[in-house]
């Protein structure tokens, strides 16, 4: 990520991308971000159903409107909640 010490912040974004049962993955879209100044969080992790999640999951800001969850175990819906913060 291309931010300097004491960038000042343009625009923070926070979300939920929910990945069904049935899939490993799924999207969410947000504003447009420079990627090279962005830095994505996550925020936290739950079942579906807002139960504990106990699996491995992963998050991509995959272009600068969209935000990839992945889950690489488990096979029940994940809710990850995730925060995009862009600098100047």
């Amino acid at each position: 990520m291309g931010v300097s010490s004491g960038s000042k912040i343009k625009s923070i974004q926070r979300g939920v991308v929910t990945v069904a049962n049935t899939n490993t993955s799924s999207t969410a879209t947000i504003s447009s971000v420079n990627v090279n100044k962005s830095m994505l969080q996550l925020v936290g992790v739950s079942g579906g159903d807002g139960t504990p999640y106990y699996g491995c999951l992963a998050l991509e800001l995959t272009n600068s409107t969209t935000i990839t969850a992945s889950r690489f175990a488990g096979a029940y819906a994940t809710d990850a909640t995730f925060q995009v913060t862009e600098y100047y």
